[in-house]
């Protein structure tokens, strides 16, 4: 019995190891049902396969692909197409897979259509892999709604051995494969896109092509994955926009090296265009897209096409991203623009020009930037301002960007290293003084006016002449350096200490500044010859950003300073300069590396002694008013400062000069803000076109004052008056006064006179023989706070009064009224009697002074003879004091006596 079972075991095992699989042949097929069926989950195998017989033609018997003469190991599978035709068009994927049969190798496929009946089916399409590898693809496409497909599985060997093994499928909707410069457009919903040379090769040199995506479904939505990009930085662009050509907005331009960047495109189309130039090529580009009924997850990226627009200012936005916006820019006339190499988002402005502002970001990655420019960046020709960018810096702040023209400007935020979150602030600010470049000695600005400080003041460095710092002769601790000055002077209105601490305007600046002081000088002429034959009296070339200076005590480490020149690994800051008054000093101020980007130098003279830098008597002026003839223009002049700024810039020939040019068609009123580093004044002249109004006739009773108005009193033009004697206060004015001394009728004319024109008025006044109203009206007073004064005096029959005042809130129509007013204040009256058609005018002004603050001791018991001070008032101006009784007081018109019960009264 033994034996016996040995030998059922070996044939059982025998019987396993060489049983054929159950779809060995098209009648056992494995229906796998309607596709598209990806993964397809189960695992197959063609071990032990044995050939199918379906032709009986041994040729038609063998797929037309298929390697070898025979076809050994075929087994079949099934799939059907959706009846309703929602997918027509597929790829089969076959896969070995290392399962317990091991992969199956260099596999091959035939497709067919018909019915498993002997010669009942057609061949489709065939597939065989390469040599060595597991796996084969076909695109099936086009193929019928509802009907069967069939599919015969078999591997190929180039040796008796067979390579049959495991294996696993995919049935997945096509999705195209293009290769750009071989078609410009498809209408597939999803896809795969590579450069010319396909999933193996290069690109060629001079290439231009675009590819254009308008998915035929609904699509509100397309998702591209920029698989990988291999390109020559700065020569060879994927440029990717939205829409159906290169003149839609541009979403991103991709260059050099990159991966997986994926983006969502809002719209119905997508356009990618390549360009090469004329020389390197590499690997190219891989990328896919997918459409999408729904709308896209992000929001639309804000590029120069398509930004972000600021309505109005204050404008503020807060949980905002540059991650998956794309990187629609990358580069700008900025110094260092690397910081825009990463996503950006972009917003507009649109200004109305001569305005400040601000820009502040928050919540951000360290190397986040923020910058402004007249322009997409990519084309602009203006950096406004940048702040932000390089390591260890985050939150980037413009305290204040200049947009000097109307029009957009726009602002881009970004981060080199990575994306980041951010809030964003824009707001108006009034613009700092920013003087001229004063990067050459002549140009030197002056520090007097600087006294009162500590303050910040900013200038704007320039270039300057780097021949004027001589080895040898004036160098004093400075090494290599690029010329970025900024000179100044001061002469001292004072003896005591020069000092101050200097750094960038924004600290966060990289900045490294570097300066030089000269001095003493004893002639203002003598300063620059001065600063370039002589050493500096102190010097610093210290590097890094920290704040640089003159001082006693260092502000960072609190240790004395007692050194006069600094190298490049000193600690900033020399001793303080002792000064005398009239001395001249010069000040020559280096940002070493060019890094103020924010265009500004901040110095706070705080510790310097008060009155060294006190104003030199600059004196601001501007012309006096003035009329031109018709046709002329006039010469307008301010002085005293180095920045200058007028308004309104109508009819003006420059607005930021000194010496304008007004051409007026009406008398205008000109404004002009003139600065210096530490003063500011705004002064103002007129305009006016040369006429003359003697004014309208007019009717007045006798008595009656009138004044009458020909013009204003402008330099160099004189007036002439002529009328009855007495009648005119003055006869050489634009203004006089009339008084009607008798009645009757009298013409009045004048005559205004400029450089080169003259011209002349009359005008007719009539005097009733009727008096003017007749009234009683106090003289100005003064009164002390709470009395109670009266206004007029005694009513005159027919005569109506109307009082009101300034500061207002006073009227009255009595003739005598009585205020109680708490400041000092002007009452005027106007009276009518219902014949003058003019009315009468008066005022009074009623002065009120502050009660006197007196201070007495309390009741007091003392013995005779003795003394005591009865009070503690403090003496005030313009007050008198007056004891009484005076009996036993020392003085009785003093506030502190003594003793009794006297009383102290005290008048102002």
């Amino acid at each position: 019995m033994k034996k016996s079972f040995a030998l059922f075991a070996l044939l059982l095992s025998f019987a396993i190891a060489f049983a054929q699989p159950a779809n060995d042949d098209c009648s056992g097929l494995i229906d796998l049902g309607i596709a598209p069926i990806c993964p397809v989950l189960d695992t197959f195998n063609n071990v032990n396969a044995s050939q199918s017989v379906v032709f009986t033609s041994p040729t038609d018997n063998i797929p037309s692909c298929f390697t070898g003469g025979t076809i050994d190991r075929d087994v079949w599978f099934m799939f059907t197409v959706p009846p309703d035709g929602s997918v027509v068009d597929f790829t089969i994927s076959i896969m070995g897979v290392d399962g317990p049969n091991g992969s199956i190798l260099q596999p091959q496929v035939a497709v067919y259509r018909g019915d498993c009946e002997l010669d009942g089916l057609q061949e489709l399409n065939c597939a065989t892999s390469a040599l060595g590898s597991n796996d084969v693809k076909i695109d099936l496409l086009g193929l019928t709604p509802g009907l069967p497909y069939f599919l015969r599985v078999s591997d190929w060997s180039a040796s008796a051995s067979p390579n049959w093994g495991d294996f696993v499928f995919c049935i997945a909707e096509y999705v195209p494969v293009f290769n750009i410069g071989d078609e410009p457009f498809t209408a597939a919903c999803a896809g795969t896109l590579y450069d010319s040379g396909g999933p193996a090769g290069d690109y060629s040199n001079s290439e231009n092509y675009t590819f254009t995506v308008c998915p035929q479904d609904f699509t509100q939505c397309i998702f591209v994955d920029v698989q990988n990009f291999s390109t020559e930085f700065n020569f060879d662009y994927l440029n990717i926009f939205i829409g159906d050509d290169t003149n839609d907005p541009m979403l991103t331009s991709l260059d050099g090296f990159g991966s997986n960047v994926q983006l969502q495109i809002y719209g119905q189309c997508v356009t990618f265009q390549f360009t090469s130039d004329g020389s390197f090529t590499d690997a190219g580009f891989e990328l896919t897209w997918q459409c999408s009924p729904d709308t896209c997850t992000v929001p639309p990226p804000s590029t120069c096409d398509n930004p972000t627009v600021i309505p109005s200012l204050p404008y503020a936005s807060i949980d905002l991203t540059t991650c998956n916006a794309a990187n629609a820019v990358n580069s700008s006339p900025c110094a260092n623009d690397d910081w825009l190499q990463g996503e950006d988002v972009i917003f507009t402005y649109t200004s109305p020009g001569d305005e400040c502002i601000a820009v502040n970001l928050t919540g951000t990655n360290n190397a986040t930037a923020v910058g402004i420019f007249d322009d997409c960046p990519n084309t602009a020709s203006q950096c406004i301002a940048v702040a932000g960018g390089g390591s260890g810096q985050a939150n980037p702040t413009i305290n204040a960007a200049f947009l000097e023209l109307p029009g957009t400007y726009y602002i881009v935020v970004d981060n080199e290293n990575s994306c980041t979150p951010f809030n964003i602030e824009v707001t108006q600010v009034t613009c700092p003084v920013v003087l001229p470049s004063a990067a050459n000695c002549e140009d030197a600005i002056t520090l007097n006016g600087c006294g009162e400080l500590p303050a910040i003041v900013s200038v704007a460095p320039g270039q300057g002449d780097p021949n004027v710092i001589q080895d040898g002769v004036n160098e004093g601790c400075w090494g290599f350096f690029n010329p970025n000055f900024t000179w100044f002077f001061f002469q001292a209105q004072e003896d005591g200490n020069f000092a101050f601490v200097m750094e960038a305007t924004n600290p966060a600046e990289a900045s490294d500044i570097d300066f030089q002081v000269w001095g003493p000088i004893t002639d203002i002429t003598e300063l620059c010859s001065y600063a370039y034959e002589n050493q500096p009296i102190r010097s610093s070339y210290a590097a890094g950003a920290d704040p640089t200076g003159l001082a006693d005590i260092h502000p960072i480490t609190n240790l004395p300073v007692t050194d006069v020149c600094e190298t490049a690994v000193g600690d900033d800051f020399v001793s303080t300069i002792q000064v005398q008054t009239g001395e001249f000093y010069v000040v020559l101020v280096n940002d070493w590396g060019g890094q103020i980007s924010s265009g500004a130098v901040s110095i706070d003279f705080g510790n310097t002694t008060p009155g060294v830098l006190d104003n030199l008597g600059a004196n601001f002026m501007v012309t006096q008013d003035t009329a031109i003839c018709p046709g002329e223009s006039a010469q307008l002049l301010a002085s005293g400062g180095e920045v200058y700024q007028w308004f309104p810039a109508t009819g003006l020939s420059c607005v930021y000069c000194p010496n304008p040019v007004a051409t007026v068609s009406q008398s205008t009123v000109y404004q002009v803000a003139i600065n210096s580093l530490c003063n500011a004044d705004t002064l103002e002249v007129q305009v006016g076109l040369l006429q003359v109004d003697a004014g309208p006739d007019i009717t007045v009773c006798l008595n009656e004052d009138v004044q009458i108005v020909a013009g204003a009193n402008f330099a160099n033009v004189s007036y002439s008056w002529n009328a009855p004697p007495g009648f005119l206060s003055c006869t050489d004015c634009p203004d006089p006064i009339v008084t009607a001394v008798q009645a009757g009728t009298f013409n009045l004319s004048v005559t205004v006179t400029g450089p080169t024109c003259s011209f002349s008025d009359a005008m007719t006044l009539v005097v009733l023989p009727t008096a003017a109203p007749n009234y009683q009206i106090s003289g100005d007073q003064s009164i002390c706070f709470g009395e109670t004064v009266n206004l007029g005096g005694t009513a005159t029959p027919g005569v109506v009064y109307d009082w009101t005042s300034d500061p207002g809130g006073f009227v009255s129509s009595q003739s005598n009224p009585a205020v109680t007013p708490t400041a000092t204040t002007t009452y005027y009256l106007q009276t009518t009697n219902g014949v003058c058609p003019i009315s009468s005018f008066d005022s009074v002004t009623v002065t009120v002074s502050a009660l006197p603050v007196i201070n007495i001791a309390n009741d007091t018991l003392i013995c005779q003879g003795q003394t005591v001070t009865l009070g503690s008032t403090v003496v005030e101006p313009s007050v008198s004091y007056q004891w009484t009784p005076t009996t036993g007081l020392d003085n009785a018109n003093a506030p502190t006596h003594w003793p009794r019960q006297p009383k102290l009264p005290a008048t102002r």
